[in-house]
Order: C-alpha cells, then structure tokens, then sequence
C-alpha cells in the first residue's frame, strides 16, 4: 500500500531538515582540547576552595552548629570555577574540582575546630560525621558534573566526535 501523500510531504521535509542541519566543524574539538588551561583551573579551584572554607567557618560559627549541605554550593563553585577558568574539556579537570571542594569543606570543619580550641572528633557523633561523609561525596559529584557545564552542545559534539573518530574510520583509512 502506498502512502500518502501527506506522509510523503512529511517525509521529504524532515530529510530536507536533517541535510541542511547545522554541521560542527571538525577542527573545534582539537582546539578544545588543546585550548586548556591546567594552571588557571589549578587558581581557580584553589581559590575558591579558600572562599569555601571561610565561608563553612563562618556559617558554623554563626549558627553554632554544621550545615552540611553548603558542601553542595561549594561543589558548584568549584567544579564552575575550575570548569570555566581552565577551559576544561577532560576529566583531570573533574577530580581536581571534586578534589578542591573536599578540601574545602575539610578546611572549613578544621578551621572550626581550631576557632573552638577543640579536637576536631569532639564536634560529631557518629550520625553527623556519616552526614558530614555523605554530603561531602554528593559535593564532589556536584562539582564533578559542574566542571563540564560551560560547554554548548556543539563543543559537546565536537568533543564527542574528536574523541571518536578513530573509531569511526574503518582500516587502513
């Protein structure tokens, strides 16, 4: 049976759209990935993690107790920090903004400590200190998945296609 022709109108319009979509240059994602800038992520991430744990120590001592879940915006911080200074495209530049935001909040707690003249284990029980754990993970998986946002979708697939485009040639190509 053969279609009609409304179907076949649709048909050749939506071909028309795919051959005359945007095409990504080929030459973007080398020149992402030799654009990064390790030491400017390195500055960038160190000082935010500064910013960081001066702001946890503050909020801790202001409030007289732990709010954990600034773990979260500090991981933000980073990974945006680290993602958009260093022109970051690979994944060195994720663990380092993870890597920034666990200092930081590791630093604030010991900055704390320091600010009460106490042992640093006499500020949580068991149940905050896992608290404490578990926020502090989800503040590295933050910062991890920031580190990329400041990329568009066309770096994204220029990136993709880079990355991949000795597997997509066949043999001897």
């Amino acid at each position: 049976m053969r279609p009609s022709k409304r179907h076949r109108l649709e048909k050749r319009e939506r071909e028309l759209k795919w051959r005359s979509r945007k095409r990504v240059d080929p030459l973007l994602g080398r020149h992402l990935i030799e654009a990064q800038k390790p030491r400017y992520a390195l500055l960038a991430g160190a000082v935010v993690a500064l910013a960081g744990a001066m702001i946890w120590t503050i909020v801790a001592l202001a409030t007289s107790f732990a709010i954990e879940w600034l773990a979260l915006g500090i991981g933000a911080a980073c990974g945006l920090a680290v993602g958009y200074f260093g022109r970051a495209v690979d994944r060195r530049f994720a663990r380092m903004s993870a890597y920034c935001c666990i200092l930081a909040c590791v630093g604030g707690e010991l900055l704390v400590a320091y600010a009460l003249q106490l042992d640093i284990w006499l500020l949580y029980t068991a149940k905050s200190l896992t608290l404490l754990v578990v926020f502090l993970l989800a503040g590295a998986v933050i910062a991890h998945l920031c580190t990329f946002a400041w990329l568009s979708r066309d770096q994204k697939k220029a990136l993709w296609d880079e990355r991949h485009k000795s597997r997509d040639e066949p043999p001897g190509a």
